[in-house]
């Protein structure tokens, strides 16, 4: 809400800006919209130009960066991300504060510095995020949480995200994910055979190299939780 009036007092001021230009120059009404036409036409490309030289690059480091992750070198470059995540704060851009703190959590759980993404994800109001990175959220939450053994944490998280996880889950960039936290959910659940009856099936669908490594470790804690029950 507080956006909404905020471009509406731009406008409001833009408009105003243009009359009295109209007025102070003693522009005819055609002069006026050839002028008009000009002066949008400038914030258009103005605005083009910020994406070329300030977001495109930035989006640049953070694909990087996530590919990265997925080859198994997220410490290389996580204090590059942390830097990025920085500069947000001090620019105080919400939006590029949060985008970079949810990539910055899924680097961390990579790392095994899984209290470091918890703390960093908790910082997050997930209702202010889109629907996609709401997902991402969740996913990385469910994840931490699951790490550090905190059952009650995980399925509490995944009950928040679960109707994004149903939303997402044949989304071919986001099926992968929703399907190890699947996984996680029965783990806690102590539905074990469910699990394990999942898991070999992620297994058979989901062969990259990160992957592999998340079913092993989640195969261990299951037969941890076999031998203890």
């Amino acid at each position: 809400m507080k956006r909404f009036f905020k471009l509406i007092s731009i406008g409001v001021v833009f408009g105003l800006s243009l009359l009295i230009c109209k007025s102070l120059f003693k522009m005819s009404d055609q002069s006026f919209k050839v002028f008009t036409w000009y002066i949008f036409g400038a914030v258009i490309l103005g605005a083009l130009g910020f994406n070329l030289i300030y977001t495109h690059p930035m989006r640049k480091k953070v694909f990087k960066f996530m590919k990265m992750i997925e080859s198994g070198q997220a410490e290389e470059c996580i204090p590059e991300m942390e830097q990025l995540l920085k500069e947000a704060k001090k620019r105080k851009s919400k939006k590029r504060v949060q985008f970079y703190q949810l990539n910055l959590s899924a680097g961390y759980i990579e790392t095994r510095r899984f209290e470091d993404a918890i703390k960093l994800l908790k910082k997050i109001d997930p209702q202010s995020l889109k629907s996609d990175m709401q997902l991402v959220y969740y996913i990385n939450l469910c994840t931490a949480y699951f790490m550090v053994n905190d059952k009650d944490a995980v399925l509490e998280s995944y009950s928040a995200g679960q109707k994004l996880f149903e939303t997402y889950r044949k989304n071919r960039h986001y099926a992968s994910n929703i399907a190890v936290v699947n996984i996680l959910a029965y783990v806690c659940q102590g539905s074990l055979d469910k699990a394990k009856d999942e898991l070999a099936e992620a297994k058979e669908t989901y062969a990259n190299l990160r992957f592999k490594r998340t079913f092993e470790e989640i195969e261990r804690i299951i037969n941890e939780d076999e031998e203890g029950a």
